[in-house]
């Protein structure tokens, strides 16, 4: 079984959901485990580790990325 890690991880989501990796956009928080998307062709995008409940960690900048019109 590949770790969360392993970019086939990540390739293999992408193709149950029927989207190119080039075409994918991963949001998380952890730059080890969630490196793992950037080997396998997907945007990554990686918000701050560690922040409180209900702390800004970045979440508009990815709304702005995925609809510019923010």
């Amino acid at each position: 079984m590949p770790s969360s890690s392993d970019p086939r991880l990540f390739a293999h989501a992408c193709a149950e959901l029927g989207v190119a990796p080039a075409d994918a956009l991963m949001v998380g928080d952890h730059p080890a485990k969630d490196g793992g998307a950037a080997g396998a062709g997907l945007r990554a995008y990686v918000l701050p580790g560690g922040a409180a409940p209900g702390a800004v960690r970045g979440l508009g900048a990815v709304l702005r990325l995925v609809d510019g019109s923010r």
